[in-house]
């Protein structure tokens, strides 16, 4: 006995696409005296996470040029890649700032931040030929964590600098997709939440992620699902690693699973 099932955002419609319940018209009848597993066969699911924003304290930083007081920089909330943090967004709002001289008919800015590729490290260059006494302050006064995002310890940059550590623009390690369905190793009784235990696949966020997230395991691996006759309901999640809901901003996802005897 098998059951191929597809759950899609776009079909139901009204639910969160981060939190679906597909209810079937007929419940799926089970053997009483076997067991079934369940695998994921694969999954498309937005990257929509917001990387920079007001509610995680990493928008903003400040600098100081030709010994004016500091003026700080606040990056609008988005999902922004490192190429795109170093080479469009810092120098549009130092340009949005008036934080430039033309030279040549050629923008100039006091700092430009770079990317090495070869060690995943970021590197400042502060101008203090075309400027004076150039100071980027990337913790924004200890109210910011942007440093840590781009991979500094240190937030006050006073000379070219290199930064301690690798990149790292996610703010969540790893997620999850959770099927209630799975055996979760506690009574039905038990009001904790498990979802550790209800894990159909999970992945750790890296690269440079744009758009959707398309999954399609190589080796597909089935697990239990908790007993019963019949199934009227299959609910599907998505999940971070620190348990909160993935936030998709209502954009869609999709879910293909495989229901199985054991």
């Amino acid at each position: 006995m098998s059951f191929p099932i597809q759950i899609n955002s776009r079909i139901l419609k009204n639910q969160n696409p981060n939190n679906l319940k597909y209810r079937f018209v007929e419940p799926i009848r089970l053997d009483k005296d076997k067991r079934y597993e369940l695998a994921l066969i694969n999954a498309s699911i937005p990257y929509s996470l917001d990387n920079i924003s007001h509610t995680l304290a990493n928008n903003t930083f400040r600098f100081s040029v030709n010994n004016n007081p500091y003026q700080t920089i606040t990056i609008p909330a988005g999902n922004y890649s490192l190429i795109n943090i170093c080479n469009e967004v810092i120098p549009a709002l130092l340009k949005k700032n008036d934080a430039f001289i033309v030279v040549e008919e050629a923008d100039i800015f006091p700092f430009t931040v770079f990317i090495n590729n070869a060690i995943g490290r970021v590197y400042v260059s502060l101008d203090n030929t075309n400027f004076t006494n150039v100071e980027v302050d990337f913790g924004d006064n200890n109210t910011s964590t942007f440093h840590k995002l781009i991979g500094f310890e240190n937030v006050l940059i006073t000379a070219d600098k290199l930064a301690e550590n690798r990149v790292n623009i996610f703010n969540h390690s790893s997620f999850a997709i959770v099927c209630t369905l799975l055996d979760s190793g506690l009574p039905e009784t038990s009001e904790h939440i498990n979802y550790s235990n209800q894990i159909l696949y999970s992945s750790p966020f890296a690269g440079e992620i744009q758009g959707l997230i398309e999954i399609d395991p190589h080796t597909k691996l089935y697990f239990p699902i908790e007993y019963t006759t019949s199934i009227r309901e299959i609910n599907i999640k998505l999940v971070l690693d620190n348990g909160a809901m993935y936030d998709t901003n209502n954009e869609h996802t999709d879910f293909f699973i495989h229901l199985k005897e054991i």
